[in-house]
This record gives structure tokens, sequence and C-alpha cells, in this order.
């Protein structure tokens, strides 16, 4: 049996990923759109324009998300309050996602537009944006979305028979 390539995928889709983050949040993002170009899809990874010459260097198209990647320079203290196991997340919401938060849920609409499928981080708002806006769209429906999640594998977790 020959095993299926790009050619034998029966449409090519645009799937749009979305990610906010470190370079940790960012990686398995990158495979996973290397992985639907291979399979013969359109990926496209939207996330801080700080990315920007990384994603696209491998091939993978690009969309800006705001808030753009802190800058940790400018604020000596920034990677402490990010990392504090109490606050870290609480920083990361209230100093760098919610100040921007319509300006990046309409970075999502723009780079969702013809989309075929959002696969989305847990700090950013495609789910959101999956859903619509109220407003005219030139896409019939908005396309379907999937949160992505990790969390350590139990046997507590996993499905009964």
């Amino acid at each position: 049996m020959v095993p299926a390539g790009p050619s034998a995928s029966p449409s090519r889709r645009r799937i749009v990923l979305t990610t906010f983050g470190s370079l940790g949040d960012l990686h398995p993002y990158i495979a996973v759109a290397l992985g639907l170009q291979a399979s013969g899809h359109d990926a496209v990874i939207a996330t801080s324009g700080y990315y920007r010459q990384k994603i696209e260097a491998l091939g993978i198209g690009f969309r800006a998300l705001r808030p753009d990647h802190p800058d940790l320079d400018a604020d000596a203290d920034l990677m402490r309050r990010i990392m504090d196991r109490r606050k870290g997340s609480e920083c990361v919401i209230r100093e760098f996602m919610m100040p921007v938060l319509p300006e990046s849920y309409e970075d999502t609409l723009a780079a969702a537009e013809g989309a075929d499928l959002l696969v989305s981080h847990m700090l950013t708002f495609a789910n959101h944006a999956g859903r619509g806006s109220g407003r005219q769209r030139r896409s019939p429906s908005p396309p379907p979305t999937a949160s992505t999640t990790c969390r350590p594998a139990s046997n507590s977790s996993r499905p009964r028979s």
C-alpha cells in the first residue's frame, strides 16, 4: 500500500492557528502547521509580530495578532512578574492581553477571514471570533474552532469504558 501524500488530500483547506506566549507556546503550533502543509493544506499562524521572521522563514503563512511580544529590556522586573507561580498568569492577562483586547479580537477576525478552521491557544480569542462578531462577513458562516489545552495525563482523566 502506498502512503497517502499531499496529493491524496481531497481538497486544500486554509487552517489558521492562533497562539500567544513564549517559544514553548509557539513551537507546537509550528509543528502542527508544518504537518498540515505536508498534508496539502494552507497553514497560517497568527501570533505576535515578534515571531514573524521565524514563522515566515519556515514557509508558514503569518498574520500578526496583538499584543506584541513584551519588551523584557524595557522592564527589568517583567520576567519575575510573568513567571511568578501565583500571579504570573494574572500579570499576562492584566498587563498584556486586556489592554489590547478589542485590537486582538479585530486582528483575529482579519486572520480568520476565509479560514476553514481556527485552532486557538487558550490566551487568544479565535473561539469568539469564529462565532462571528455580529457584523456582516464575506464568508457564509464562521469557520469551526478548536481550543487547545495541555494537562498532565492521569488515570482519573481518561474516559471510562
